[in-house]
């Protein structure tokens, strides 16, 4: 065995493999990827684009120490679907199409996914072998919410073999990549600055093919009436672009206070919040103006010198337009959003847009099944929802994080996210630092949609979430020094004790 580690060590350190390295670790490698992806969505080269991210991902889990590249696949895994291959049946004159249920097309898939998920157990294998694998409580607390997780559903009267099987998927996902990325990423000065590069690229690929949608598109927005299903992209709807856009938000905000002209990152990040209220999402507007705001506030109280007062003035400029526009356009504007809003009132009661039938059925099933729910496919779809994805592979959901896991999972389930949730905020508090913050604010991003849909448990976005919890358990030890508040806390807790 020494002499085959002996030999594959050789390997990697010879000209061509370090050059492939040097490939696979740069920073602009994203931009290529989402070129690539670009052209398989129009093109509808599906498979192409997956045959592409499984051999990155291979290479970076066989070849690379510093795993953080890794990452960018990740976030491109959830734009390979093109319009002309998708399922769904949300859009307007589209025939979904049945291509992810053709044989041959679930089997060169199946292949893909199982390769990549060999090479992960063979890097986590690898990590353990060489004493890097830390146990740390986030690690303890996301072991124990996933694996109450594969007991969704379980001794309720309509259990499913689907419940195993997508808590199954749920738990990988939750559990086993962060398992791999929190031992196999090198935090330094320059990681963070790489994974912004690779959220950044994910970001412009999503403004660019909605552009695209409204090049393409004619009234979009007429008499103050939104058609939204036109506002959907193969691999999501409106409010799926919109969750992506908000995790992307703050990484431009990281850039601009790393280079002498930042404040041309801070414009980039204003195209992303334009193209977020370009798509018309009502969660998204909501989200983005809760991350936007503290981005921009943490920016210009962190920023210092010519860079802060350049924010400054574009900030001040920018809310000056708006208000011009709102001004000038104010009929319009109030119409507009009158109609958008509509559907979550029906007179005085609120509705939710049908949210409000949701959380009643999802507490149904929990009141009848309280420890472990009725599963993730015991309820939800006896309400009519869009069914955007189009595969039974997907359940129908509750649209929100606590009533998803009251009355799929039960109080077990609610319980274990809790106390996960307390565990990433104190790992957050043990050291406070403004890379650190944007992490935060991107993942608190995701939750907050959360609340009135469910990102979090449609696969890619879990795949996103539990990279951004690797980030986080790294640089808590690895990264910049900032502010300890949990000692501060005790301290303070002590002193009250002795007044």
């Amino acid at each position: 065995m020494s002499t085959v580690n002996q030999k594959f060590r050789q390997l990697k350190d010879n000209g061509f493999i370090n050059n492939l390295k040097n490939i696979l670790s740069c920073k602009f490698l994203p931009f290529f990827t989402a070129a690539v992806f670009l052209l398989c969505y129009y093109a509808a080269w599906d498979l192409i684009a997956a045959y592409y991210i499984a051999l990155l991902c291979v290479l970076m889990l066989l070849l690379l120490d510093d795993l953080s590249p890794i990452i960018s696949n990740f976030l491109f895994m959830a734009v390979i679907v093109s319009k002309e291959n998708s399922p769904s049946k949300f859009f307007e004159n589209h025939t979904p199409s049945d291509f992810y249920t053709r044989p041959y097309v679930t089997a060169q898939l199946g292949i893909i996914i199982g390769v990549i998920c060999i090479f992960l157990i063979y890097r986590l294998i690898k990590n353990i072998i060489a004493g890097k694998f830390k146990l740390t409580p986030v690690f303890y607390g996301l072991a124990v919410f996933a694996a109450v997780l594969l007991f969704n559903g379980v001794f309720s009267k309509d259990y499913k073999p689907m419940n195993l099987v997508y808590g199954l998927c749920l738990a990988g996902l939750f559990f086993g990549i962060f398992a791999v990325l929190k031992d196999s990423i090198v935090w330094n000065g320059e990681t963070m600055k790489n994974i912004s590069y690779a959220f950044i690229a994910f970001g412009v690929l999503i403004s660019i093919e909605v552009a695209c949608i409204y090049l393409t598109s004619e009234d979009i927005v007429s008499n103050g009436v939104v058609n939204r299903q036109a506002l959907g992209l193969g691999w999501g709807m409106y409010n799926t672009i919109g969750a992506y856009l908000i995790i992307c938000a703050p990484f431009p905000f990281y850039l601009a206070t790393r280079y002498k002209h930042g404040y041309l990152f801070y414009l980039l990040g204003l195209v992303f919040l334009g193209t977020t209220v370009l798509t018309f999402s009502r969660q998204a507007w909501g989200g983005a103006a809760a991350v936007y705001s503290t981005c921009v506030l943490a920016l210009i109280t962190y920023e210092k010198g010519l860079n802060k007062r350049i924010v400054i003035i574009i900030t001040a400029a920018i809310c000056t337009v708006a208000l011009i526009f709102a001004f000038v356009f104010w009929n319009q504007f109030i119409t507009l959003v009158k109609n958008l809003f509509k559907g979550i009132f029906s007179g005085s009661e609120f509705t939710g847009n049908g949210r409000k039938s949701l959380w009643e059925l999802a507490w149904s099933g929990f009141k009848s099944s309280p420890v472990f729910g009725v599963g993730f496919f015991g309820g939800a779809d006896k309400v009519t929802a869009p069914d955007f994805d189009g595969l039974a592979f997907i359940p129908e959901m509750y649209h929100n994080t606590f009533m998803q896991l009251l009355g799929s999972c039960g109080i077990i389930a609610l319980l274990a996210y809790v106390a996960h949730r307390i565990q990433t905020v104190i790992c957050f508090l043990k050291n406070v630092t403004f890379e650190r913050l944007l992490i935060v604010i991107s993942g608190a991003g995701l939750l907050l949609v959360n609340l009135v849909d469910n990102h979090l448990f449609y696969l890619y976005p879990t795949l996103i979430y539990s990279c951004l919890v690797a980030m986080l358990v790294k640089s808590e030890t690895d990264g910049e020094k900032g502010l300890n508040f949990i000692p501060q806390l005790k301290t303070k807790k002590i002193e009250e004790q002795n007044v």
